[in-house]
């Protein structure tokens, strides 16, 4: 089968188009007690993917083959009746459409098949197509994690998104309206249209000399949670920002807390990592990425939350689209369309 392969870590340009054997043509016994063969048609290409090219990954084995966001139609099942029944999880019929957030150490989507053990898979519903569905895992299963399970109850809080117009920030402006918060975006001036129409009721361009003193006066007394997915140092900022007692969710690195006095602002603090689903969450934590995304999926349908903007670009054009996400010229999402090809 074609793939982009990559032989060490490297840039974009590093990729490959090469051919490998499909994953199920080795003997069976090779295969897991339950696993699902999946014909890819579409693939999100993230910061992520880009970023783990380049540094490498200890669990890889060359050549290895980047992907994480997938959607695909399932094409067959291994599995033992008794284990269909046992498992404890959905196994999708073969012509099932799916989507997944690939775990970052196998082997990922930019190939025309993948096989996978099915606790994470999310059948796609008839309305939504799975170019718009290999958009979501990433960003989307993020956003759903910082909304619903770090902050919660957020009805009537003031809740600060930095780095709104991008593709995590966007949907936690979104859910974060959807749930009842009042929203702050920080945002560039040239993006405050597109972020109020998600949402924002206030819009601060974080570069601003005063930014923070314009979100304390949209907020006397801090806001109740900053969402922060720019930075390390970001975040450390935008604990000042908080009330007493506020919460701060960390996306991009985390806060240094040394810069608070102990004792006295007294914030909740959170971090999301989304692919230690996979190496520190166990079977609850994969579950977790099939029902997120099957939330989100939902959301979409009912008309509840806007998909991000998509830019479909064909499966050969993958490097290329990397290396513009590495050099910040994507507004949006990239989902390379593997039905085509």
């Amino acid at each position: 089968m074609r793939a982009w392969l990559l032989d060490r870590p490297g840039p974009p340009a590093s990729l490959r188009l090469g051919q490998i054997p499909g994953p199920w043509q080795g003997p069976a016994s090779q295969r897991g007690a339950v696993e699902v063969l999946i014909h890819v048609e579409a693939v999100g290409l993230n910061p992520a993917d880009f970023i783990t090219a380049q540094q490498g990954h200890r669990d890889w084995r060359y050549p290895h083959v980047p992907g994480l966001d997938i959607a695909g139609r399932v094409v067959a099942v291994h599995a033992e009746p008794a284990d269909r029944v046992t498992s404890g999880w959905m196994i999708p019929d073969p012509g099932t459409r799916v989507v997944l957030h690939q775990d970052l150490r196998a082997q990922g989507g930019f190939a025309e098949y993948l096989a996978v053990s099915p606790e994470a898979l999310a059948v796609i519903p008839p309305q939504l197509d799975p170019i718009a569905a290999a958009s979501l895992p990433s960003p989307g299963l993020t956003a759903l994690d910082v909304i619903e399970r770090r902050l919660r109850q957020i009805a009537g809080h003031t809740v600060l998104v930095h780095g709104a117009s991008g593709g995590v920030g966007a949907f936690c402006v979104q859910l974060a309206k959807l749930f009842g918060a009042t929203v702050i975006a920080s945002a560039r001036p040239e993006n405050e249209a597109m972020v109020r129409a998600l949402g924002a009721l206030h819009v601060v361009d974080y570069r601003s000399p005063d930014f923070a003193e314009q979100v304390l006066a949209i907020a006397p007394g801090g806001v109740d949670a900053v969402i922060d997915t720019v930075s390390a140092e970001s975040a450390t900022q935008g604990l000042a920002l908080l009330r007493h007692a506020g919460h701060l969710v960390s996306v991009a690195g985390r806060a240094d807390l040394s810069v608070i006095p102990e004792f006295g602002l007294a914030p909740t603090v959170s971090e999301v990592a989304l692919g230690a689903a996979y190496t520190h969450g166990g079977l609850a934590g994969r579950r977790w990425l099939s029902w997120g995304l099957e939330r989100l999926m939902r959301l979409i349908v009912e008309g509840h939350l806007n998909p991000p903007d998509i830019e479909v670009i064909g499966f050969e054009d993958i490097p290329q689209g990397l290396d513009r996400l590495a050099h910040r010229q994507v507004t949006g999402r990239i989902v390379a369309n593997l039905r085509w090809t």
